[in-house]
């Protein structure tokens, strides 16, 4: 048989679930649905470790109680606070934050997915994606090769843009602080929409030009220009500051092999290297190891690297 919670143990209840409700810690995301049932949740587990005591025991069973209460309710307020999803669907991900500060930076997803990051630019995107879709946000500039996957779509949102592909190569443009976002395709199809509606379908060497305060936008051909763009468009991987476990796990996901670093003081070995998606496997090896003072064979269908590292 349990014991009903006091008036004043409600009342403390009541007066923890008001609070960290008001607190700014992912909540705006739950609906009015979800709210109600973790309280109920919350509720039933609260109420199912009430367990009465013989009266000469209720004082110092009321302070464990009152201990326990905290405890779980302090937990509850840890784990909501820790839930900070980009959207519900990816809620139950761990969120990753990168940032471009002093210089570009190499983003290389869980999927296989490349992101060059450039200088003053963010992005945020799960430690591993959904099994239905891939989203991941960018503020600043940035350019995505995106490993193919027809079953999960990649998204990119920019600040009400959404750049929509299944596998293709493509910029975007989307500072903070700036009313215009570029969209530049240099290979397959990319979908661009913003909150209301599709603004088009681009292809390659198109690019749409869209302002946030006006919801204007333009599409029209790229103009060949000599700039740091021609890089881009020869489909250039940049490996800048990431490790070589890093840099074996994107070569596995992108070209389907099976590559496995003996020495494990080679996986924290940094690179900064650069290669085209037309090299070939070997070459790419041989650049990468080169640069981390190791080298591969093959053994057994698998290719193994090993050395001494970067010490």
């Amino acid at each position: 048989m349990t014991r009903k919670a006091s008036e004043g143990e409600k009342e403390l209840l009541e007066k923890f679930y008001s609070e960290i409700q008001n607190e700014n810690i992912g909540w705006e995301d739950w609906s009015s649905e979800e709210k109600t049932a973790l309280e109920a949740r919350m509720r039933s587990k609260i109420k199912a470790k009430i367990q009465p005591r013989p009266s000469i025991f209720r004082m110092q069973s009321f302070w464990k109680m009152t201990a326990a209460l905290a405890l779980l309710l302090i937990t509850a307020y840890l784990v909501i606070d820790t839930i900070k999803p980009i959207s519900s669907v990816q809620s139950l991900s761990q969120i990753v934050v990168s940032k471009a500060i002093n210089a570009s930076k190499s983003v290389l997803l869980s999927d296989g997915s490349y992101v060059l990051l450039q200088k003053g630019s963010s992005i945020k995107y799960p430690l591993y994606f959904d099994k239905s879709n891939r989203q991941v946000e960018l503020t600043g500039e940035a350019w995505f090769d995106v490993q193919r996957d027809t079953l999960r779509p990649f998204s990119v949102q920019s600040n009400d843009i959404t750049t929509t592909v299944l596998g293709t190569s493509f910029s975007i443009k989307a500072h903070a602080n700036e009313s215009n976002i570029e969209v530049k395709v240099t290979s397959g199809k990319v979908s661009v929409k913003n909150v209301d509606q599709e603004l088009s379908v681009l292809v390659k060497d198109e690019e749409l030009l869209y302002n946030t305060e006006t919801k204007d936008f333009t599409k029209k051909k790229i103009e060949k220009l000599a700039t740091e763009a021609n890089n881009v468009e020869r489909n250039e991987f940049q490996l800048l500051n990431v490790t070589m476990a890093e840099a074996v796990d994107f070569l596995n996901k992108r070209w389907e092999k099976i590559i496995v670093i003996e020495n494990e003081e080679i996986k924290d070995c940094r690179l900064v290297a650069s290669f085209y998606q037309e090299d070939s496997l070997e070459d790419i090896l041989t650049i990468i190891c080169g640069v981390s003072n190791s080298r591969y064979s093959y053994k057994d269908n698998q290719i193994v690297i090993n050395g001494t590292g970067c010490k």
